[in-house]
């Protein structure tokens, strides 16, 4: 049924709700679920993360819960603050919750929109954990924001493996899949709306080709190509960093989810996000003799 109201016309605010609530249903099938830019206000974070805790649980197979957690509210000195919000399905379990606002050390780099961090646990895998980060980098215009993305977004990366063993005691499993079968199987990834591909190579002045932000020295691969566009602008500054080892052990898929009602600001559009969501899905598979 399409929502109308007296006249018989329909109601943007309800058709939205609609589209919401068909797009929980597809998302209870996933396992964890974060969201950024979620207002930090207290009332106002509750009444979001409470009306879609409903749309959520309405899709939701029977016999399942789902718990949520969410960062420290922050944001550029001046701007409003914002917090991520993750959400758990049973029999997934939240271990650990950090909120991540300042990485390396001498000087410090602040990190305007502090990524969540969760430590999830599965009873049905013992010594599997995942380790999972929520990002929300700065845009890319102006220039100055540019900077300070690309700044923050190295510092995170670079620091990532010391920040997690300092905290958590996650040890960094570099040397390929048959290590990592003698420790707890962590899979590390890094999610989130970076702003820019996280991939992006560049060319010095001699030609040669340099990873802007270094993933394959610490570790990282970009699970979606850089000719997806995951905003309404076209770009793809949506992406789910996985390290290594899990790319090498679980056949990571990425995928987008076209919205079939997208945001776009520019165009007075009225809409669920202007991104897409982003997927990752990881295959337990059986490994050869």
């Amino acid at each position: 049924s399409r929502p109308t109201d007296k006249n018989g016309l329909l109601s943007d605010g309800l058709l939205l709700l609609q589209h919401w609530q068909a797009l929980a249903s597809i998302m209870a099938d996933f396992d964890v679920i974060v969201m950024q830019e979620i207002p930090g206000n207290e009332k106002l974070r509750e009444e979001r993360i409470m009306v879609f805790l409903t749309m959520l649980t309405k899709g939701t197979a029977e016999g399942r819960t789902w718990s949520y957690v969410y960062s420290i509210p922050s944001a550029k000195a001046g701007g409003n603050k914002e917090c991520h919000v993750a959400f758990v399905r049973s029999p997934l379990t939240i271990e650990k919750v950090y909120t991540w606002q300042t990485a390396g050390t001498a000087p410090s780099i602040l990190l305007d929109y502090a990524p969540l961090q969760i430590l999830v646990s599965d009873p049905k895998r013992p010594g599997f954990k995942l380790c999972l980060t929520s990002v929300h980098l700065p845009p890319a215009k102006p220039p100055e924001r540019a900077r300070q993305r690309d700044t923050q977004l190295n510092a995170v990366l670079k620091n990532y493996w010391d920040h997690v063993r300092a905290e958590w005691n996650l040890a960094r499993t570099s040397k390929g899949a048959k290590d990592a079968k003698k420790t707890d199987q962590v899979v590390h990834i890094i999610a989130g709306d970076f702003n820019v591909f996280p991939g992006i190579v560049d060319a010095d002045a001699e030609g040669t080709e340099i990873e802007r932000f270094h993933l394959t020295k610490h570790d990282f691969v970009a699970t979606i190509p850089e000719t997806a566009a995951t905003s309404s602008g076209g770009k793809s500054y949506d992406n789910l960093l996985v390290d290594t080892t899990t790319y090498k052990k679980y056949m990571p898929h990425g995928a987008v989810m076209r919205l079939v009602k997208q945001q776009n600001s520019a165009a007075s559009k009225a809409g669920l996000s202007d991104h897409n969501p982003v997927t990752l899905t990881l295959e337990f598979f059986e490994e050869v003799r």
